[in-house]
């Protein structure tokens, strides 16, 4: 109807009222509502109408909030992060400096950040640094003046460094070592593929690569070639103060072929063709 009640339906509608009132004293806010809301659609307006209307709405908006406060916090609890934000942003669509609304922002915001912290140092500690730094970015998303991500990502920084350092210093030793050993120097060779893994193994499995399993590979075939090389010799040299040439003459011919011409055979060889002329 819209217009101010005549006195007769005043008297009907205040009744009416009585009960929205009686309901609301007693939290009924919903049941009160839906009288409140009869009454509007019959095109009745009153100032009563409109302050039981605002009353009302302010009622039911607290109890939203409530209980989208209370779902925000079970989610959170739940470390359900992301479905907490999406009820707090509506909550704050509607009332942006709601103070309950806002601590339990201030409180996601502080767990996310505490947990990209700590998933950020893990990866850190098993030098997955491609890892770290996710997580170190996601964490300065969080809180761009965060003082612990600023040093979590100064540390990263150093160790990616020194990182690189390492692999840098075990490739140079690797490639000596091959030099080496291709120009005829084992000893030499065994040297810097000592150091080599030495260096391996003092960085910890965790940061061991690919490459490292080749430097082990490679020392292991290299030492157990060594060793053969050196029995060899000590064999040749016993049996050449034992006076048997022809047993000398064989390993030498067969060690200088497997060590590509190793001096020392070389020289057994020609200790053992001297005695055998002289013995002629």
């Amino acid at each position: 109807r819209g217009e101010v009640l005549p006195e007769f339906d005043r008297q009907v509608i205040e009744g009416r009222l009585r009960i929205v009132r009686d309901a609301l004293s007693k939290g009924q806010a919903t049941s009160a509502n839906d009288v409140l809301r009869g009454i509007e659609e019959e095109g009745y307006v009153d100032p009563s109408i409109t302050a039981q209307r605002e009353k009302i709405d302010q009622i039911l908006q607290r109890n939203w909030i409530r209980t989208q406060l209370d779902s925000v916090k079970l989610y959170r609890e739940a470390k359900q992060y992301e479905s907490a934000i999406e009820r707090l942003a509506e909550v704050l669509q509607a009332v942006p400096d709601h103070p309950d609304a806002l601590a339990e922002r201030d409180l996601i915001d502080q767990e996310r950040l505490s947990k990209a912290l700590e998933d950020a140092r893990q990866h850190l500690q098993q030098h997955d640094f491609v890892e770290a730094r996710k997580w170190i970015a996601y964490a300065r998303k969080i809180d761009p003046q965060d003082t612990q991500t600023s040093e979590l990502l100064s540390e990263l920084t150093g160790r990616e460094d020194a990182s690189r350092s390492l692999t840098a210093q075990k490739e140079v030793l690797y490639q000596e070592a091959l030099s080496a050993n291709r120009n005829g120097y084992p000893h030499a060779a065994l040297q810097r593929l000592d150091r080599l893994v030495e260096l391996v193994r003092n960085s910890g499995r965790s940061i061991q690569s690919e490459r490292d399993a080749i430097y082990v590979r490679f020392h292991e075939e290299l030492l157990q070639e060594y060793d053969r090389v050196l029995n060899a010799s000590i064999e040749a040299k016993a049996l050449l103060d034992k006076g048997k040439l022809p047993e000398v003459l064989a390993i030498c011919a067969e060690m200088l072929i497997a060590s590509q011409g190793n001096p020392v055979f070389w020289a057994l060889k020609l200790e053992a063709e001297s005695r055998d002329r002289e013995q002629r």
